[in-house]
């Protein structure tokens, strides 16, 4: 199926963003929709809103945050990392993909683990703008990692019927899901299952919507 997922990935239009313009997602998942815009290049101060509560999202300049950390009197900044919306360094071979997840996870082992790049490729889904050849990548190199297995019928966060494919390690098995005749991502669902204690659940998210905007608040 991943194969078919990145297949379909490929004959996308690449549009590359511009660095100015932010990266909207509309996320369903525990009953209500999380809306975020990201800066595209991490320059800018996004927003995330969730119900009533609003979150800045603060971009980051030469290690120079656009804003001011309270507690400090406004007179002095701490240094940031950018958080850019758009990854243009992530590799658009599969092959290549674990060496970019090196730089934050130095051990081979727990790299290899299933769960461990499940969630990794899951993040990124999710949180972040991919060019067609990017995403196919990623589904490459989660189809080459072993344990996967196949899942015929499941529902994302907003209830839409779709497949999936899932890895466990212990009492955690995530699950990426895709619509069923399109193979595009439409979310994640992570299941604990605890027989030892008669505890179990799930957990799932659903991306509903996606747009490049160029400004926050805008919608698509």
């Amino acid at each position: 199926m991943l194969d078919y997922a990145a297949a379909a990935a490929q004959r996308q239009p690449a549009v590359i963003p511009r660095p100015g313009q932010f990266y909207y997602t509309a996320i369903s998942g525990d009953g209500f929709v999380t809306r975020t815009w990201r800066s595209v290049d991490g320059s800018r101060n996004g927003l995330e809103v969730s119900g009533a509560q609003q979150t800045v999202l603060t971009g980051c300049v030469d290690g120079r945050p656009k804003v001011r950390p309270g507690g400090d009197g406004g007179n002095q900044f701490q240094p940031c990392i950018p958080r850019p919306a758009y990854l243009p360094g992530l590799p658009a071979r599969a092959a290549a993909i674990d060496g970019y997840l090196a730089r934050s996870i130095s051990d081979p082992n727990t790299r290899r683990n299933p769960v461990v790049r499940q969630k990794f490729v899951e993040r990124v889904l999710r949180t972040n703008y991919l060019l067609p050849a990017q995403r196919a990548a990623l589904y490459e190199f989660i189809a080459a990692t072993p344990g996967m297995k196949a899942v015929s019928d499941v529902r994302d966060g907003a209830g839409r019927r779709s497949v999936g494919v899932s890895s466990t390690d212990g009492m955690m098995t995530v699950i990426l899901i895709f619509d069923p005749r399109t193979y595009a991502y439409l979310g994640t669902t992570v299941r604990y299952d605890d027989r030892a204690h008669g505890l179990s659940g799930d957990s799932s998210v659903a991306l509903v919507a996606t747009a490049i905007v160029d400004r926050v608040g805008q919608l698509p």
